[in-house]
């Protein structure tokens, strides 16, 4: 049952304390008093059984359809067990962690590394190379995935 209006949200202010507007399932808009806007949705974690509240995003970034369907979704989730936020850091964790096997992302990090190592030039020089030569033909791929003669082939194409 929803209860907030498209056309109100722009009409309301802050005041002297922080409040919330509720719209309806969990979903609420925190209006703070600096005037910043925060879709909130609450709800009990299915599994601790604590209430808990999800930040949904800031107002007008997320308009109100939008926070509806990220409610719904987390709805969703709770309805299998889940917990919305807890599954949100897995999948950010779970990006993280597959970034890490990133060619760019390792060879940037090889490069910081390197960068105390090496005097200024030798340092600009290979990143140069690396940059121009190695990086496009392996960019955004996971280094699980680039075999022997993808490398073979750089290298002769390169000599």
């Amino acid at each position: 049952m929803s209860k907030i209006q498209a056309v109100t949200l722009n009409k309301l202010k802050p005041k002297d304390k922080d409040y919330t507007v509720p719209d309806g399932n969990g979903l609420s808009l925190l209006i703070k008093t600096n005037g910043t806007k925060l879709w909130e949705f609450r709800f009990t974690s299915p599994t601790t059984l604590k209430r808990r509240k999800s930040s949904l995003g800031k107002y007008p970034d997320v308009p109100l359809t939008l926070a509806r369907d990220k409610a719904k979704g987390h709805k969703e989730l709770i309805a299998k067990g889940i917990d919305p936020i807890d599954n949100n850091k897995a999948l950010k964790q779970k990006i993280k962690i597959d970034q890490k096997g990133i060619f760019d992302k390792v060879v940037d990090e090889w490069f910081v590394k390197q960068k105390k190592e090496l005097a200024t030039s030798t340092y600009t020089r290979k990143v140069g190379q690396f940059e121009n030569d190695v990086k496009p033909f392996f960019k955004g791929r996971l280094i699980s995935s680039i075999k022997h003669p993808e490398i073979v082939k750089l290298l002769e194409m390169k000599a």
